[in-house]
Parts: structure tokens; sequence; C-alpha cells
């Protein structure tokens, strides 16, 4: 059941934990990455939705979550145009920007997980806005691997959680469309596919 695996996962979590929020990529390897801290978020998020496992006597996965979020605003994001999120930091305060822009993983993806999965804000939107301006027209036509199809899914999830109702439609088609020919390396895609249709499914 899932259920009984969170309290293992929250405490693997807890190993690579820092005092400002951010969770480190491994245990001993001094680098926090904006992709794992807001997968990091969004599990504890998950795991305090959950009502059947026992949380007494362990941190509140909520509070937990705030606390990333948090560090994830002030420590990885930067206003100064254009705005953007850091790949990620060292605890001695070495960032790792944008070097490539034009690059898919991991400067593009690590900001459209960021505007998919951290809640809505105006801030985000203006993000996602920006990459639109630059980046949108020259996504496939239609999906042929699963590199495209990687990027049609972080870019409708992205849209929806702006609102982008056009674009998430316009993306949502192209992943109906695909017929894939292999089996996924990420198969974590498939799932996300699938929450993206739902969600066009309920509007």
């Amino acid at each position: 059941m899932l259920a009984q695996a969170v309290p293992g996962l929250l405490y693997a979590q807890q190993l690579t934990m820092l005092p400002n929020g951010l969770t480190l990529a491994k245990p001993g390897y001094d680098f926090a990455y904006l992709e794992d801290n807001v997968e990091g978020y969004r599990g504890m998020i998950a795991a305090s939705e959950i009502p059947s496992w026992d949380r007494t006597g362990r941190p509140d996965p909520a509070e937990q979550a705030e606390d990333t979020r948090y560090a994830i605003e002030t420590l990885l994001f930067k206003s100064r145009a254009p705005m953007h999120y850091v790949i990620g930091v060292a605890s001695y305060g070495m960032s790792e920007g944008i070097p490539n822009w034009k690059r898919w993983y991991p400067d593009q993806q690590a900001q459209l997980m960021a505007v998919a999965w951290l809640p809505l804000s105006a801030y985000r939107t203006g993000l996602f806005n920006y990459m639109k301006g630059r980046f949108y027209s020259a996504l496939p036509g239609m999906i042929s691997n699963e590199t495209q199809f990687d990027k049609i899914v972080w870019w409708a999830m992205a849209a929806q959680n702006v609102g982008d109702a056009a674009a998430a439609r316009q993306l949502a088609g192209k992943l109906i469309a695909y017929k894939p020919i292999a089996a996924f390396y990420n198969v974590g895609l498939n799932g996300h596919a699938c929450r993206v249709l739902a969600d066009m499914i309920k509007k």
C-alpha cells in the first residue's frame, strides 16, 4: 500500500534536507538542484494529502513543503530580466545559472517544472510567457520520439497551471496524436501525460 512507503520516503528526504529548506541532490553531494527541489516539494504536498498514514512523532510534510517552496523562491529565483530560476546552488553560496536558454535539459525543462508544479504566481506566469515568446513556436508539430514527448508534456503542464487554455489544448492534441513505437526510458512521462489529458477532460 502506498501509504506504508511514505514514512520511509520522507525519512530518505531528511538525509538531504538543509536547514534552509532545500534538499541536496544526494547525501554528501553539496549541490541543491531546482528540479530536485520542485519534485521534493510536490512529494511532500502529496504525502500531506494521504489521510491513512500515521504522522505521530513525524515532521509535518505540509510544513516542510512550505519551507522548501520558500527556499526555492528566495534562493533559486532571480527577478532580474529575464526572470528565471537558477539551475541549482551549493550550501556555500555558489550557484549555477542558465548558461544556455536554448538548451532543453536542464535549462528549459527545470524552468517549466517550476512553473507547472509550484503554486500559481504572477512571476511564474511571466516566466512562462517569456519562454513561450521565445521557444513555443519551435516545438515540434508532431511528436516522433521521447525527447519531443518530454518537451510537450512539460509545456502542457506549465500551460495548464498558468491558465493558458489555448496552448494547453494544442499541446494535449499533440499528445493524443502521438503513436509510440517503443517503450519510454522515463516511464513517468506516461503518468504526466495522463494527468494533462485528464485535466483537459475535466474542463
